[in-house]
């Protein structure tokens, strides 16, 4: 080789080196840029941060923590964390990789801001400063079933739609007997319609609701088939009774055995008076003072939880005439609507044969009657009948109870009124036994009272 190559050659060469040095150069600062590009613009993405931001969760004392990629030279300090700005306690995990500060208690429910401060080495020093947001929500989502009462549905068939409410986003399982019929997200109005088909006498519905936040709360309800309306086992007073009491008392005892009563209303005269609800069997009653005298309509009206409707309407009458007859005063006191209408003086038995004190009432009504000796010892020299008229011993009207032998009536011989003087009989002036006649019927009460 000649000394002239020789020259080229080492020109060649210590050319190549410079061009080498120069590219070393250049790819040194390049990377330098690189370097410091990553560092600033995508440093923040390689530090996970949690809680993330926008996260929601149902744990109230979540683990915070910040970690760092594993990317060669990448290191950081032990950072400053803050939660709603206050500072949290934090302890090194993983020397250089991870970072944790453990919350001593629960929080409450609510949206927080999470802040960390901290210095990273990749290449170059940065100081960064991380903010982000997070929801926690530990309260689980309400379930309502329309038409569920007490805490079951009833069905009049084997078959029903039910309707399903809870909050937007909520994902509800709803199974009958052990079966799933559907699982879907609540829309916008925040409700599900589900058709529950081949329902049995009794039957189990669990419906679950999921929110976003991961709580979940189940549901289970009984479905109960329902086809019959509510019965009345008791009933005062009845059809067409006449009522004679001085307080009125109406009483219906209803019955309900499968899914019981919603409600029982009781209306006299068109007029409600009571209301019940709820129970296998109810009382719906009214106690007060009588109404006026006369014909009155009751109705009794019964809902089940099927919604079945019973309508029972009956008639009855209410007479509140009453006649007390005071031994001691020798006085007939007549009553009606509670107040007293007239006073008659009469004559009661003498002590031999004494009126009989007690309850009773008149059993029926006689115009001239005929007197028929009894054939007591009082009576034994007088005749066996003295038909109506003048001299006869009950008058011209009587009225007979229902204690033995014993009348209110009239008398001829006046002068026996106000006087213990009959032999049981209650007497009377006989324009006042006509009058008290004309203004009493069969069942009116008589009070024989001292």
């Amino acid at each position: 080789m000649t000394l002239s190559t020789d020259k080229y050659i080492l020109a060649w060469v210590l050319m190549t080196k410079r061009r080498f040095f120069w590219l070393t150069i250049v790819i040194i600062f390049l990377l330098l840029v690189a370097g410091v590009t990553f560092n600033f613009a995508f440093l923040a993405k390689v530090i996970r941060f949690y809680p993330s931001d926008g996260l929601l969760t149902n744990n109230s004392q979540p683990e915070i923590s910040l970690s760092l990629a594993p990317i060669p030279f990448l290191r950081a300090q032990k950072p400053l964390l803050f939660l709603n700005d206050e500072k949290l306690p934090v302890s090194v995990v993983k020397q250089r990789e991870k970072f944790v500060a453990q919350l001593k208690a629960g929080i409450p429910d609510g949206k927080y801001k999470l802040e960390a401060n901290l210095r990273v080495w990749f290449l170059f020093p940065r100081r960064l400063k991380i903010v982000q947001f997070f929801t926690v929500d530990t309260k689980p989502p309400v379930v309502t079933l329309a038409g569920s009462s007490q805490n079951y549905l009833v069905s009049t068939g084997s078959k029903r739609v039910v309707s399903i409410t809870s909050e937007l986003g909520v994902t509800v399982a709803v199974a009958l007997n052990n079966r799933l019929l559907k699982r879907e997200a609540l829309s916008s109005d925040n409700s599900l319609k589900v058709k529950l088909s081949g329902l049995k006498s009794k039957n189990k519905l669990v419906v679950q609701a999921t929110d976003k936040a991961g709580n979940l709360v189940s549901v289970t309800v009984p479905v109960i088939i329902d086809r019959k309306l509510p019965v009345i086992v008791e009933q005062d007073p009845v059809d067409n009774e006449t009522v004679r009491r001085q307080d009125l008392l109406i009483k219906v005892r209803l019955q309900e055995g499968e899914t019981g009563l919603k409600e029982a209303r009781l209306l006299l005269d068109g007029k409600e008076v009571n209301k019940v609800a709820g129970g296998k069997s109810a009382t719906v009653s009214y106690f007060g003072n009588m109404l006026v005298d006369g014909e009155h309509t009751a109705t009794v009206e019964a809902l089940d939880y099927a919604n079945h409707k019973m309508v029972h309407q009956w008639k009855f009458k209410i007479d509140t005439r009453l006649i007390v007859v005071d031994r001691s005063q020798k006085r007939l006191y007549f009553y009606r609507n509670g107040q007293l209408q007239k006073t008659y003086p009469v004559a009661v038995g003498m002590p031999a044969y004494p009126t009989p004190a007690g309850h009773y009432r008149i059993i029926y009504r006689i115009k001239n009657p005929i007197w028929i000796n009894p054939k007591s010892p009082w009576s034994k020299d007088m005749p066996d009948v003295i038909p109506a008229g003048p001299g006869n011993p009950l008058g011209t009207r009587a009225l007979a109870l229902n204690a033995r032998a014993v009348f209110i009536h009239g008398t001829y011989t006046v002068s026996s009124i106000g006087r213990a003087a009959s032999h049981g009989c209650i007497r009377m002036r006989i324009t006042d036994s006509e009058e008290l006649y004309n203004r009493v019927v069969p069942g009116t009460p008589v009070d024989i009272i001292n």
